[in-house]
Protein backbone atom coordinates (compact mmCIF):
# COMPACT_ATOMS: atom_id res chain seq x y z
CA UNK A 1 0.00 0.00 0.00
CA UNK A 2 1.40 3.42 -0.90
CA UNK A 3 2.12 6.01 1.76
CA UNK A 4 -0.55 8.26 0.26
CA UNK A 5 -3.20 5.55 0.55
CA UNK A 6 -2.01 4.66 4.05
CA UNK A 7 -2.44 8.22 5.25
CA UNK A 8 -5.56 9.22 3.31
CA UNK A 9 -7.84 7.84 6.02
CA UNK A 10 -6.31 10.33 8.45
CA UNK A 11 -7.68 13.22 6.36
CA UNK A 12 -11.10 11.58 6.40
CA UNK A 13 -10.93 11.27 10.19
CA UNK A 14 -9.85 14.91 10.49
CA UNK A 15 -12.70 15.88 8.18
CA UNK A 16 -15.23 14.11 10.38
CA UNK A 17 -13.62 15.62 13.47
CA UNK A 18 -13.70 19.20 12.20
CA UNK A 19 -17.36 18.84 11.22
CA UNK A 20 -18.09 17.86 14.82
CA UNK A 21 -16.00 20.76 16.14
CA UNK A 22 -17.84 23.35 14.06
CA UNK A 23 -21.24 21.82 14.84
CA UNK A 24 -20.46 21.79 18.56
CA UNK A 25 -19.27 25.38 18.65
CA UNK A 26 -22.11 26.69 16.49
CA UNK A 27 -24.67 24.90 18.66
CA UNK A 28 -23.08 26.23 21.86
CA UNK A 29 -23.06 29.73 20.41
CA UNK A 30 -26.75 29.47 19.57
CA UNK A 31 -27.52 28.20 23.07
CA UNK A 32 -25.69 31.16 24.60
CA UNK A 33 -27.62 33.53 22.31
CA UNK A 34 -30.96 32.04 23.34
CA UNK A 35 -31.62 30.17 20.09
CA UNK A 36 -32.00 26.71 21.50
CA UNK A 37 -33.02 23.17 20.77
CA UNK A 38 -34.89 21.32 23.58
CA UNK A 39 -32.70 21.47 26.70
CA UNK A 40 -32.34 17.73 27.32
CA UNK A 41 -31.54 17.06 23.67
CA UNK A 42 -29.02 19.92 23.60
CA UNK A 43 -27.10 18.58 26.60
CA UNK A 44 -27.14 15.03 25.23
CA UNK A 45 -25.89 16.01 21.77
CA UNK A 46 -23.28 18.31 23.30
CA UNK A 47 -22.02 15.60 25.65
CA UNK A 48 -21.85 12.96 22.91
CA UNK A 49 -19.74 15.23 20.69
CA UNK A 50 -17.46 16.40 23.48
CA UNK A 51 -16.94 12.88 24.78
CA UNK A 52 -14.60 12.09 21.90
CA UNK A 53 -14.10 14.72 19.20
CA UNK A 54 -11.09 16.42 20.82
CA UNK A 55 -9.56 13.12 22.02
CA UNK A 56 -9.83 12.10 18.35
CA UNK A 57 -7.62 15.02 17.29
CA UNK A 58 -4.99 14.22 19.93
CA UNK A 59 -5.03 10.61 18.74
CA UNK A 60 -4.51 11.73 15.13
CA UNK A 61 -1.72 14.08 16.23
CA UNK A 62 0.16 11.18 17.80
CA UNK A 63 0.05 8.98 14.71
CA UNK A 64 3.15 10.38 13.03
CA UNK A 65 5.12 11.51 16.08
CA UNK A 66 7.77 8.77 15.89
CA UNK A 67 8.18 9.16 12.14
CA UNK A 68 8.61 12.94 12.54
CA UNK A 69 11.09 12.85 15.41
CA UNK A 70 13.21 10.15 13.78
CA UNK A 71 13.32 12.14 10.56
CA UNK A 72 13.91 15.62 12.02
CA UNK A 73 15.41 15.02 15.44
CA UNK A 74 14.30 16.67 18.65
CA UNK A 75 15.43 20.23 17.96
CA UNK A 76 14.04 20.51 14.43
CA UNK A 77 10.74 18.93 15.47
CA UNK A 78 10.43 21.43 18.31
CA UNK A 79 11.10 24.31 15.89
CA UNK A 80 8.55 22.86 13.48
CA UNK A 81 5.89 22.69 16.22
CA UNK A 82 6.66 26.26 17.23
CA UNK A 83 5.98 27.36 13.65
CA UNK A 84 2.84 25.29 13.13
CA UNK A 85 1.28 25.32 16.62
CA UNK A 86 2.71 28.02 18.91
CA UNK A 87 2.84 30.71 16.21
CA UNK A 88 -0.79 30.40 15.02
CA UNK A 89 -1.85 30.13 18.68
CA UNK A 90 -0.29 33.52 19.43
CA UNK A 91 -1.47 35.19 16.23
CA UNK A 92 -5.07 34.00 16.34
CA UNK A 93 -5.52 34.35 20.09
CA UNK A 94 -4.63 38.02 19.71
CA UNK A 95 -6.50 38.53 16.44
CA UNK A 96 -9.74 36.81 17.40
CA UNK A 97 -9.57 38.19 20.93
CA UNK A 98 -9.18 41.76 19.68
CA UNK A 99 -12.14 41.38 17.34
CA UNK A 100 -14.23 39.91 20.18
CA UNK A 101 -13.36 42.85 22.45
CA UNK A 102 -14.23 45.42 19.79
CA UNK A 103 -17.50 43.72 18.83
CA UNK A 104 -18.47 42.40 22.27
CA UNK A 105 -21.76 44.32 22.34
CA UNK A 106 -22.93 42.37 19.28
CA UNK A 107 -21.79 38.88 20.37
CA UNK A 108 -21.88 36.45 23.30
CA UNK A 109 -18.27 37.28 24.19
CA UNK A 110 -17.34 39.23 27.33
CA UNK A 111 -13.66 39.36 26.45
CA UNK A 112 -11.47 42.21 27.71
CA UNK A 113 -8.00 43.29 26.67
CA UNK A 114 -6.79 42.04 30.06
CA UNK A 115 -7.89 38.55 29.02
CA UNK A 116 -5.74 38.77 25.91
CA UNK A 117 -2.63 39.52 27.93
CA UNK A 118 -3.07 36.25 29.83
CA UNK A 119 -2.81 34.03 26.77
CA UNK A 120 0.45 32.48 27.97
CA UNK A 121 -1.19 31.07 31.08
CA UNK A 122 -4.90 31.02 30.23
CA UNK A 123 -5.64 29.91 26.66
CA UNK A 124 -8.87 31.32 25.28
CA UNK A 125 -11.77 29.96 23.30
CA UNK A 126 -10.97 27.15 20.85
CA UNK A 127 -7.25 27.90 21.01
CA UNK A 128 -6.85 25.83 24.18
CA UNK A 129 -6.35 22.86 21.83
CA UNK A 130 -3.22 24.37 20.28
CA UNK A 131 -1.90 25.26 23.74
CA UNK A 132 -2.52 21.71 24.98
CA UNK A 133 -1.13 20.11 21.82
CA UNK A 134 2.09 22.11 22.11
CA UNK A 135 2.46 21.04 25.76
CA UNK A 136 2.01 17.40 24.75
CA UNK A 137 4.49 17.63 21.87
CA UNK A 138 7.09 19.33 24.07
CA UNK A 139 6.71 16.67 26.76
CA UNK A 140 6.86 13.89 24.16
CA UNK A 141 9.99 15.35 22.58
CA UNK A 142 11.66 15.62 25.99
CA UNK A 143 10.90 12.05 27.08
CA UNK A 144 11.43 10.45 23.67
CA UNK A 145 13.93 7.64 23.45
CA UNK A 146 13.86 5.29 20.48
CA UNK A 147 14.52 2.25 22.65
CA UNK A 148 11.89 3.24 25.22
CA UNK A 149 9.22 4.05 22.64
CA UNK A 150 9.92 0.77 20.84
CA UNK A 151 9.81 -1.38 23.96
CA UNK A 152 7.84 0.63 26.48
CA UNK A 153 5.03 2.31 24.55
CA UNK A 154 2.48 -0.02 26.19
CA UNK A 155 3.82 0.92 29.62
CA UNK A 156 3.56 4.60 28.68
CA UNK A 157 -0.02 4.04 27.53
CA UNK A 158 -0.96 2.35 30.82
CA UNK A 159 0.69 5.12 32.84
CA UNK A 160 -1.18 7.91 31.07
CA UNK A 161 -4.43 5.94 31.18
CA UNK A 162 -4.09 5.93 34.97
CA UNK A 163 -3.17 9.61 34.94
CA UNK A 164 -6.33 10.32 32.95
CA UNK A 165 -8.55 8.31 35.30
CA UNK A 166 -7.24 10.19 38.34
CA UNK A 167 -6.79 13.56 36.62
CA UNK A 168 -9.46 15.25 38.73
CA UNK A 169 -7.43 14.45 41.83
CA UNK A 170 -4.19 15.73 40.31
CA UNK A 171 -5.52 19.24 39.70
CA UNK A 172 -4.97 21.95 37.10
CA UNK A 173 -1.88 23.82 38.32
CA UNK A 174 0.22 25.12 35.41
CA UNK A 175 -2.45 23.73 33.06
CA UNK A 176 -1.23 20.20 33.76
CA UNK A 177 -4.82 19.05 33.26
CA UNK A 178 -4.18 19.23 29.51
CA UNK A 179 -1.46 16.61 29.89
CA UNK A 180 -3.52 14.56 32.32
CA UNK A 181 -6.63 14.42 30.15
CA UNK A 182 -5.24 14.22 26.61
CA UNK A 183 -1.76 12.67 26.64
CA UNK A 184 -3.26 9.17 26.75
CA UNK A 185 -4.95 9.72 23.38
CA UNK A 186 -1.74 11.06 21.84
CA UNK A 187 0.11 7.96 23.09
CA UNK A 188 -2.70 5.79 21.71
CA UNK A 189 -2.03 7.36 18.30
CA UNK A 190 1.69 6.61 18.64
CA UNK A 191 0.86 3.01 19.60
CA UNK A 192 -1.64 2.62 16.74
CA UNK A 193 0.82 3.74 14.08
CA UNK A 194 3.85 1.99 15.57
CA UNK A 195 2.16 -1.38 15.15
CA UNK A 196 0.68 -0.33 11.78
CA UNK A 197 -2.83 -1.25 12.81
CA UNK A 198 -4.24 0.85 9.98
CA UNK A 199 -2.24 -1.30 7.54
CA UNK A 200 -3.75 -4.42 9.01
CA UNK A 201 -7.33 -3.17 8.75
CA UNK A 202 -7.03 -1.53 5.34
CA UNK A 203 -4.60 -3.89 3.58
CA UNK A 204 -5.08 -7.31 5.13
CA UNK A 205 -8.88 -7.22 5.35
CA UNK A 206 -11.29 -7.24 2.41
CA UNK A 207 -13.80 -4.45 1.99
CA UNK A 208 -16.58 -6.67 3.36
CA UNK A 209 -14.69 -7.39 6.58
CA UNK A 210 -13.77 -3.74 6.99
CA UNK A 211 -17.40 -2.73 6.50
CA UNK A 212 -18.49 -5.37 9.03
CA UNK A 213 -15.99 -4.02 11.57
CA UNK A 214 -17.26 -0.47 10.99
CA UNK A 215 -20.85 -1.63 11.55
CA UNK A 216 -19.84 -3.50 14.71
CA UNK A 217 -18.01 -0.45 16.06
CA UNK A 218 -20.99 1.75 15.16
CA UNK A 219 -23.20 -0.49 17.29
CA UNK A 220 -20.59 -0.40 20.05
CA UNK A 221 -20.49 3.40 19.75
CA UNK A 222 -24.28 3.68 20.07
CA UNK A 223 -24.46 1.30 23.02
CA UNK A 224 -21.53 2.86 24.88
CA UNK A 225 -22.96 6.36 24.44
CA UNK A 226 -26.35 5.13 25.64
CA UNK A 227 -24.86 3.31 28.63
CA UNK A 228 -22.66 6.26 29.60
CA UNK A 229 -25.42 8.88 29.39
CA UNK A 230 -28.55 6.97 30.39
CA UNK A 231 -27.46 4.06 32.56
CA UNK A 232 -24.52 5.70 34.32
CA UNK A 233 -26.13 9.16 33.97
CA UNK A 234 -22.76 10.78 33.28
CA UNK A 235 -21.67 13.64 31.04
CA UNK A 236 -18.47 14.16 29.09
CA UNK A 237 -16.87 16.17 31.91
CA UNK A 238 -17.21 13.26 34.36
CA UNK A 239 -13.67 11.98 33.95
CA UNK A 240 -12.96 8.35 34.81
CA UNK A 241 -12.73 4.81 33.49
CA UNK A 242 -16.14 5.07 31.80
CA UNK A 243 -15.29 8.26 29.89
CA UNK A 244 -11.92 6.81 28.85
CA UNK A 245 -13.50 3.63 27.47
CA UNK A 246 -16.19 5.70 25.76
CA UNK A 247 -13.57 7.87 24.05
CA UNK A 248 -11.58 4.80 22.92
CA UNK A 249 -14.64 3.12 21.40
CA UNK A 250 -15.71 6.35 19.70
CA UNK A 251 -12.24 6.99 18.28
CA UNK A 252 -11.96 3.49 16.85
CA UNK A 253 -15.42 3.86 15.35
CA UNK A 254 -14.31 7.01 13.51
CA UNK A 255 -11.09 5.27 12.44
CA UNK A 256 -13.04 2.32 11.03
CA UNK A 257 -15.39 4.63 9.14
CA UNK A 258 -12.43 6.59 7.77
CA UNK A 259 -10.65 3.42 6.63
CA UNK A 260 -13.86 2.22 4.96
CA UNK A 261 -14.32 5.57 3.21
CA UNK A 262 -10.73 5.22 1.98
CA UNK A 263 -11.90 2.29 -0.15
CA UNK A 264 -14.44 4.40 -2.05
CA UNK A 265 -12.81 7.85 -1.80
CA UNK A 266 -14.61 11.01 -0.71
CA UNK A 267 -12.66 14.07 -1.98
CA UNK A 268 -14.83 16.65 -0.18
CA UNK A 269 -14.30 15.04 3.22
CA UNK A 270 -10.59 14.70 2.47
CA UNK A 271 -10.47 18.43 1.68
CA UNK A 272 -12.05 19.24 5.03
CA UNK A 273 -9.38 17.13 6.70
CA UNK A 274 -6.57 18.84 4.83
CA UNK A 275 -8.01 22.24 5.76
CA UNK A 276 -8.94 21.31 9.32
CA UNK A 277 -6.42 23.66 10.95
CA UNK A 278 -7.56 26.61 8.83
CA UNK A 279 -11.19 25.86 9.65
CA UNK A 280 -10.33 25.46 13.33
CA UNK A 281 -8.64 28.85 13.48
CA UNK A 282 -11.35 30.78 11.61
CA UNK A 283 -14.68 29.08 12.22
CA UNK A 284 -15.62 30.86 15.47
CA UNK A 285 -15.25 34.31 13.91
CA UNK A 286 -17.15 33.30 10.79
CA UNK A 287 -19.95 31.42 12.56
CA UNK A 288 -20.37 34.19 15.13
CA UNK A 289 -20.56 36.73 12.33
CA UNK A 290 -23.22 34.75 10.51
CA UNK A 291 -25.25 34.44 13.72
CA UNK A 292 -25.08 38.19 14.35
CA UNK A 293 -26.16 38.99 10.79
CA UNK A 294 -29.06 36.54 10.94
CA UNK A 295 -30.25 37.81 14.33
CA UNK A 296 -29.55 41.54 14.23
CA UNK A 297 -29.96 42.31 10.52
CA UNK A 298 -32.31 39.67 9.12
CA UNK A 299 -34.15 39.00 12.41
CA UNK A 300 -33.98 35.23 11.92
CA UNK A 301 -34.30 33.23 15.14
CA UNK A 302 -34.94 29.73 13.81
CA UNK A 303 -32.53 27.18 15.27
CA UNK A 304 -32.35 25.00 12.14
CA UNK A 305 -31.66 28.01 9.89
CA UNK A 306 -28.95 29.28 12.23
CA UNK A 307 -27.32 25.87 12.62
CA UNK A 308 -27.33 25.16 8.89
CA UNK A 309 -25.97 28.55 7.86
CA UNK A 310 -23.50 28.69 10.74
CA UNK A 311 -22.17 25.22 9.94
CA UNK A 312 -21.82 25.90 6.21
CA UNK A 313 -20.29 29.34 6.75
CA UNK A 314 -17.89 28.05 9.41
CA UNK A 315 -16.58 25.42 7.01
CA UNK A 316 -16.74 27.01 3.56
CA UNK A 317 -15.67 30.60 4.25
CA UNK A 318 -12.38 29.70 6.02
CA UNK A 319 -11.45 27.51 3.04
CA UNK A 320 -12.26 30.31 0.59
CA UNK A 321 -10.30 32.84 2.65
CA UNK A 322 -7.25 30.59 2.74
CA UNK A 323 -7.47 29.81 -0.98
CA UNK A 324 -7.55 33.55 -1.67
CA UNK A 325 -4.61 34.54 0.54
CA UNK A 326 -2.36 31.46 0.39
CA UNK A 327 -0.18 33.01 -2.33
CA UNK A 328 0.09 36.37 -0.58
CA UNK A 329 2.01 37.51 2.48
CA UNK A 330 -1.16 37.03 4.51
CA UNK A 331 -0.45 33.30 4.43
CA UNK A 332 1.84 33.98 7.40
CA UNK A 333 -1.26 34.45 9.52
CA UNK A 334 -1.46 30.66 9.66
CA UNK A 335 2.13 29.47 10.00
CA UNK A 336 5.73 30.55 9.55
Amino acid sequence: MSQTMRESWVDYAKGIGILLVVFGHVNRGLQAAGIIMPSKLYHLVDSIIYSFHMPLFFFLSGLFFIKSIEKKGKLLLFIDKFKTIAYPYLVWSLLQGTIEVLLSRFTNSKTSFTDLLMLFSHPRAQFWFLYALLMIFVLSIIIYSKRFFERGIIVLFVIFSCVYIYSDKIGTVYNINYINQYMVFFVLGVFFNKFKLDDFFSKQLSGHYLFAIAVFLFMAFLYSQYYFHFELKLHYFNIGIASLCLAFISIFFIVSVSLAIGRIHFPLLSLLGEMSMIIYLLHILVASGSRVILMKVLHVNDWIAHLTIGLLAGIIIPILIYRYIKNTKLKYLFSL
